[in-house]
This record gives C-alpha cells, sequence and structure tokens, in this order.
C-alpha cells in the first residue's frame, strides 16, 4: 500500500500482530506498510503500533483515517526509504484503504454492507436509547430515540460478557468480572460493582434486574427451552441467586427462545404466566401513570415483556418501554432482546445509530457469536 493487494495474511495465529509478522518473514517483505484493523491495540505486537490506525468497521474509513494512513506512508519508520508513489490525494487514499479492509466495490456505505451480517442488537438497542431517559423518565411514546448522551451502559457490558461466556465456555464469573472491570465506569449498581472489585466474588443474593438484563444472548444459543432455562440460571446464580433473580433471567431468556422459534404472543405470554407466575394482563397504558423506578426483576420484568406484548414492531415496543419511565435502560434492553426476537430484526436506521456507539471489541463479540449460534 499503495498501490495494489499483493497478497493476505495466512490465518497462523488468533493474535493478529504475530501473524502479520510471519508473513512478513515467510515473504521476505521490504516495504513501508501500515496495518488498519478493528481490533485493539492489545492484538499487535509493540513494534507494529506505530503503523496501526485502529477503526470501527461501522464507521468505517473518513478523512481522519485517511490522514492518518498519508502521514504514515510520508514519513516512513525506521528511515525506510520512502516510495514516491505513496503520495496521494485523501479520496484515492480512501479507495484504497476501502479495497482492502472490504473489497473491491464502489459501495463504501461499511454500516449498510456490515449489517448483512445478522447480529443480535435488540437488547443493546433498547439499553442505549433507553439510557437517556432513565434519569429523565418520559411518560410518552413519543421521544427522540437518540439523544446526544445516548449511549451504552451496564447493561451493554454484561450482555457482551454473557455472549463471549457463550463462545468462549469459560466460568461465567471469570468472564463477567473480565469485562465489567474493563469497563468499570459503566454505571454498575453498588453491590455488583463491589462484587465485580473483589478478591473472591461471591453471589449476594439479589433479584436485582441485572440478571435478567444481561441473559438475552441466552435465549439464542440453545437448541431446546431446557438448555436455555438451565443456562439462564447458570448466568444469573454467579451473582444474583436469589430466586427472583433466577427467575427474571429466566423469564427473559425463555421469551427470547419462544420468540425466535415462532410461537405467537398469546403462547409467549401463557407459558411465562404459567411458568413464572408474572402478572401480564395489564396493558401498558394502565402501567404507566403510578410506574416508578424499581431495580427488582419483580418490578420491572414483567413490565418489559409487556410492552413486547402491547407492540406491533420493533421501534414501537422500545418506544413503549421506555415510556412506562423507572429503570429505561434495562427494561428497553429487556423488551429490545424480545421484540428483536419476534420482529426478526432491529430496523436498519436505528441499529446503524447504536453501532457507530459501540466499541470495537463489543462488535467483535457480537460478530463472532452470530457467525457461530446465528442461523
Amino acid at each position: 500500500m499503495p498501490g495494489f493487494l499483493t497478497d493476505t495474511t495466512p490465518n497462523m495465529s488468533s493474535h493478529r500482530g504475530y501473524e502479520i509478522d510471519s508473513w512478513l518473514k515467510e515473504c521476505k517483505a521490504e516495504c513501508n506498510y501500515i496495518i488498519i484493523d478493528d481490533l485493539d491495540t492489545e492484538n499487535f505486537n509493540h513494534h507494529q503500533l506505530e503503523r496501526l490506525i485502529v477503526v470501527n468497521p461501522f464507521t468505517g474509513l473518513d478523512e481522519d483515517v485517511a490522514d492518518k494512513a498519508i502521514a504514515i506512508l510520508n514519513h516512513p519508520i525506521n528511515n525506510e526509504t520512502k516510495n514516491k508513489n505513496s503520495m496521494g490525494d485523501i479520496n484515492h487514499i480512501k479507495d484504497l484503504l476501502s479495497q482492502v479492509m472490504y473489497g473491491n466495490t464502489e459501495d463504501k456505505n461499511v454500516p449498510q454492507r456490515l449489517l448483512q451480517r445478522k447480529m443480535i442488537l435488540g437488547a443493546i438497542t433498547g439499553d442505549v436509547i433507553g439510557s437517556f431517559y432513565e434519569f429523565c423518565n418520559v411518560k410518552t411514546t413519543e421521544f427522540p430515540l437518540f439523544r446526544e448522551g445516548s449511549n451504552y451502559t451496564d447493561d451493554t457490558v454484561m450482555t457482551i460478557a454473557v455472549a463471549d461466556w457463550l463462545l468462549s465456555c469459560n466460568r461465567v464469573a471469570l468472564t463477567l468480572r473480565k469485562w465489567g472491570n474493563r469497563y468499570i465506569a459503566a454505571g454498575y449498581g453498588e453491590m455488583f460493582y463491589n462484587w465485580l472489585q473483589s478478591e473472591n466474588p461471591q453471589p449476594y443474593n439479589s433479584f436485582g434486574n441485572g440478571s435478567a438484563m444481561r441473559v438475552s444472548y441466552v435465549g439464542w444459543a440453545f437448541d431446546t427451552l431446557e438448555k436455555t432455562l438451565d443456562m439462564a440460571k447458570h448466568s444469573a446464580e454467579v451473582s444474583h441467586n436469589h430466586p427472583e433473580g433466577i427467575k427474571g433471567a429466566q423469564a427473559i431468556a425463555a421469551c427470547v427462545f419462544l420468540a425466535r422459534t415462532g410461537k405467537s404472543k398469546q403462547e409467549i405470554k401463557e407459558y411465562i404466566e404459567t411458568t413464572f407466575g408474572y402478572d401480564l394482563s395489564r396493558t401498558c397504558d394502565e402501567i404507566r401513570p403510578g410506574y416508578k423506578f424499581n431495580e427488582t426483576c419483580q418490578g420491572s420484568v414483567p413490565e418489559a415483556i409487556v410492552a413486547f406484548l402491547d407492540s406491533h414492531d420493533f421501534e414501537d415496543a422500545i418506544r413503549l418501554a421506555i415510556s412506562l419511565g423507572g429503570d429505561s435502560d434495562t427494561i428497553g434492553a429487556m423488551t429490545g432482546a424480545i421484540a428483536e426476537a419476534y420482529y426478526g430484526e432491529v430496523p436498519e436506521a436505528i441499529a446503524e445509530e447504536v453501532l457507530t456507539r459501540l466499541p470495537n471489541d463489543f462488535i467483535e463479540i457480537m460478530l463472532q457469536f452470530s457467525q457461530k449460534f446465528v442461523k
């Protein structure tokens, strides 16, 4: 680069930096090069960091990335010979970089193309949209979906952690703590924060809705309802081992499983009421006027399910969930998880807005999960 694509690195290692070094050594390549990737710096070797440009694949190549690429190519590292062909205008460089990263195509709309890869985004979408309204409740469905302060919270971090646990088969507590401490300022409750920081974390008999807001990927990962319920329990009880905490996680996971396997709303409603004893007879209009902030499973999981049952599409489900007030991001996450499974997808325009607000390592886990579990 620039010029033409001569080869691709073999899949020699799970560590991208070693893969690149192996290719350079094998090919005896002597060139001025740059590395453009969506992985964090920990995936590369120290001597490569001067050449590395980390990008978000859903915002793609922009003028800032092109400027950085030109700067590296125009000022060879370690006194390497500057190739006169390394000069070029920004648009030319962007085209070349885009061909390397995304294929030789005239369509440079990276978010749209990558969204063709099915990703599970419902819970995270509900969290991002609800984040602004958690402490600024609205009691109406007429509100902007995205505000300047809309962002992911602890609900998303722990949802990603559960997805990583399902992918890696590591101990669930270990994986939750890895992600929780990586994003320690995401807004955890006091008891869960202490659990993350503890040298010897133990379940603390919680019935908070943290067990239910993180569980949605479990509903996609298994072929039977029985296995889904068992793994939902396992995901919850490492911290939220109160019966209500476990029940909340199982109820949301069961809703996701039943919705994605083609059950009707009436069938989902009857199963949840019969199995878990939740009252789903109320409507959002009946809940909304007197509903207040409630972080317990028993005080938020039924409301989130009702918002889904009352809805007519994904966006309507999210709007109904947020309109109830209370713990808006978590209710939005739970409702969004079920609504995506039932309606089939998060609308593309909404998904694009959400994806641009997520760190690269979240997106990597989401893509890996979809590749493994989503048919």
